[in-house]
């Protein structure tokens, strides 16, 4: 690494003789990793200390790297361990925790399987639910799960499932010797278990928390803890799932932060940067980047031109199928990153219960049009747009099972390739949804439907900031060259 910018010395200078927390708005590239992690070696060796990563690749890899002092852990695990420490029973991981407590509450309500509400009721409470908990709102409150309800856009009927949720909640509240992914975070607060506290708690991706995580963390912190946070505004792309759109700021309110900046892009090329200014205007070149290239390309040079270790991003999963058995076709490897993505399809395609292609291409081409004609009438102001995110999901995984299927011969077939296809592997090319590519880097990197970001179909300011957000992660992956295509591909 060169030697530390004006930023990182101030942020050292500020954790070796200031007082209080911070919270650091870094850019694409900016060096954060390095950057807290010469902060972890300021701090007193007999200090306790603990790094608060997002996931646990990276968790484990920074265990290599930072002083003995200082763990990495995920919040999950953090969580997690708090069980143990808390209760007498034994804890057993069940990811369908959550759907059979759905399922037992709505037969407790005597709402049976065969009443037309019923799959209605299921799937608004299935989604509802992991919301509250992520925001950490008080379910008994109409007014507090009304609001969650408007800002996520979610089409339901509260008057009819109000009470119904709060039943589901007290439930998941109350069953801790199962819980599930969600609760390993939310149980812990809402319970108020114990845990050890820490001198200094680092934390990273700030941008991608939510209120219930913040409210574990502040669990790790005694009278006199010191915080470092890390995170970047810009690249906060996931409030589909839960996280606060205003992460940086509220969590810099929350824990009465000073922002400091960490504004020099060590990755990028000069002209990535020119290009990444255009949406984030305070990202700055390091004065000995290489120029490096931005430019136009055709569908067919994307086939030719890119390698081993190049990295091919786009919006949504469908036309990055095609690119994949074009690749193919020209003898070179390349996979789709998502393993998560592969079960979901396949289990779509369980769902469909069918016994030829013939079948399942008629029931997708159903499905998808009933969609598309939704998304007309969104556009018409016939139909509930808060359905709009949903049904352009839905469409992206009906196109990806349609294109997979024109290249195997039956169903057995189609679920083998996606499984094959879709996968968390490094080795030869490198495609990714822009979401899945957050945190990665390669030397070229080739945007597919480049004029599709921002998504025509965002209409509300938050909406639009989340596919500019987006579209400068997809830009900023390039360390030296960057070719984008306008080709439109579905």
């Amino acid at each position: 690494m060169n030697k530390p910018s004006k930023y990182q010395k101030a942020i050292y200078e500020f954790l070796a003789t200031g007082s209080g927390n911070a919270i650091v708005q870094a850019v694409a590239g900016s060096g954060k990793t390095t950057t807290i992690l010469n902060c972890a070696k300021l701090i007193p060796e007999n200090s306790m200390s603990i790094f608060v990563a997002f996931n646990k690749s990276i968790a484990t890899e920074l265990n290599d790297k930072l002083p003995k002092n200082v763990q990495a852990r995920t919040l999950h695990s953090l969580g997690y361990s708090m069980f143990f420490a808390n209760t007498n029973s034994k804890v057993k991981l069940d990811n369908d925790k959550l759907e059979n407590i759905i399922k037992l509450v709505l037969k407790e309500n005597q709402i049976e399987e065969y009443d037309t509400m019923y799959s209605v009721m299921f799937r608004q409470i299935k989604i509802i639910v992991p919301l509250l908990k992520a925001f950490n709102s008080n379910y008994k409150d109409f007014k507090e799960v009304e609001d969650v309800i408007v800002y996520k856009n979610i089409e339901c009927n509260l008057d009819s499932i109000f009470h119904l949720i709060g039943e589901v909640m007290d439930k998941c509240k109350k069953q801790i010797s199962t819980i599930d992914f969600d609760d390993m975070v939310w149980i812990p607060v809402v319970n108020n278990f114990t845990t050890k506290t820490y001198d200094f708690v680092f934390v990273d991706e700030v941008q991608d928390l939510n209120k219930i995580q913040f409210e574990l963390i502040k669990k790790l912190c005694n009278g006199n803890t010191r915080i470092i946070a890390v995170g970047d505004r810009q690249q906060s792309i996931y409030a589909f799932r839960g996280a606060d759109t205003n992460s940086m700021d509220n969590f810099k309110e929350y824990f009465k932060a000073v922002e400091m900046p960490l504004s020099i892009s060590y990755r990028c090329s000069k002209n990535v940067v020119e290009l990444a200014k255009t949406i984030v205007p305070e990202i700055e070149v390091f004065d000995k980047a290489i120029d490096g290239e931005v430019d136009a390309i055709s569908f067919d040079n994307i086939i030719s031109k890119a390698e081993d270790e190049d990295m091919v991003l786009c919006r949504t999963n469908a036309p990055l199928i095609k690119v994949v058995f074009a690749f193919i076709r020209n003898n070179k490897k390349a996979i789709i990153r998502g393993t998560d993505i592969a079960k979901k399809i396949v289990k779509r395609v369980n769902q469909y219960k069918v016994s030829s292609l013939e079948e399942l291409h008629i029931k997708i081409l159903r499905y998808k049009e009933l969609q598309s004609e939704k998304l007309l009438l969104i556009e018409k102001g016939e139909y509930d747009k808060r359905k709009k995110n949903h049904l352009l999901t839905e469409i992206d995984i009906c196109d990806t099972i349609l294109v997979v299927s024109e290249n195997v011969g039956n169903i057995d077939e189609l679920k083998s390739k996606v499984l094959e296809i879709f996968s968390d592997d490094r080795e030869g090319i490198v495609c990714s949804s822009v979401h899945k590519a957050k945190g990665l880097e390669a030397d070229n990197v080739f945007i597919l439907n480049y004029n599709l970001m921002p998504h025509p179909m965002a209409e509300t300011e938050d909406e639009l900031q989340q596919e500019m957000n987006i579209k400068y992660v997809a830009i900023t992956r390039a360390k030296k060259n960057l070719f984008y295509c306008i080709d439109e591909l579905r």
